[in-house]
């Protein structure tokens, strides 16, 4: 079962559930230097496992949600984060790209309603010490981030028609590729991705509004000797001395909500000044 990269589990696998797969045949050859290769079919098998496996999962955060059950955001980032991977390398060509946005879909419109259902520290959190309590806080902050712009990235790839290689540790690059060909997002698709977007951005903002005044960086970001800071004395985490952490660069963190998923609107919208 081969000829084709992306998520194709061996031979001998074939009763393993869809996220047991066998990386090398997610990226080129041993000894190759080409462009790994995207997965670009489905046989009815792989099809029918798939949908179960999204199925289940995404029915369980739907029972997690509302039993309260997620416990801290980087566990339920964790989570969701292998999800996403695997939605966005269904195969862009007809008749899986219907699938692929269906399934991608359901994702982004739950998304921050499971992220904004937490608190950005869970209650293990009085475990540190005080000055700690900042660069846990941003950390956090950092991986809530980073979720939503692989969601931008991929989203990218769909409206591009781009398939999607899968993350590092199983043998991918967690990137786009182009292909000779791929299903189109249709207007319906189009106006509803719009509406999420909106809407998801509201709910995003009134979560982080909690922990930040969106005038410069309340959670911690490193000054030019690389100690990090937390700026905004009226941040909820209070006051807090110069911590030596390794979280990179400042960032303003207010900002990046403020212009969440503005990618995605871009691609939306250059394609409607396209046909006109």
């Amino acid at each position: 079962m081969s000829g084709q990269g992306g998520y194709l589990v061996k031979q001998q696998d074939v009763n393993a559930p869809p996220n047991s797969l066998d990386p090398s045949l997610s990226a080129s050859r041993p000894g190759s230097r080409s462009e790994p290769e995207p997965l670009l079919r489905l046989t009815p098998r792989q099809e029918g496992r798939l949908r179960a496996h999204l199925d289940d999962k995404l029915l369980g955060l739907e029972r997690d949600e509302r039993k309260n059950a997620f416990g801290s955001l980087p566990a339920l980032i964790a989570r969701l984060t292998p999800i996403l991977h695997l939605i966005l390398q269904i195969p862009p060509p007809e008749p899986w790209s219907a699938l692929r946005i269906s399934y991608l879909l359901s994702l982004t419109g739950s998304i921050t309603t499971y992220l904004t259902s937490l608190p950005l520290l869970s209650a293990s959190s009085h475990f540190y010490a005080h000055a700690q309590i900042p660069v846990v806080a941003g950390r956090t902050m950092r991986q809530v981030l980073d979720l939503l712009n692989l969601v931008e990235k991929g989203w990218q790839a769909v409206l591009r028609g781009e398939a999607w290689l899968p993350p590092p540790e199983l043998g991918g690059e967690a990137r786009a590729i182009k292909v000779g060909f791929a299903g189109q997002v249709g207007q319906t698709e189009r106006i509803r991705l719009r509406s999420i977007i909106i809407a998801a951005r509201a709910k995003m903002l009134a979560w982080a509004r909690t922990y930040g005044q969106f005038r410069g960086a309340s959670l911690p970001s490193s000054s030019k000797n690389g100690a990090v800071q937390n700026e905004d004395s009226t941040s909820r985490f209070g006051e807090a001395d110069e911590v030596t952490a390794d979280v990179g660069p400042g960032w303003e963190w207010e900002n990046e909500i403020l212009g969440m998923w503005n990618g995605i609107l871009g691609v939306l919208a250059d394609d409607e000044h396209g046909e006109d």
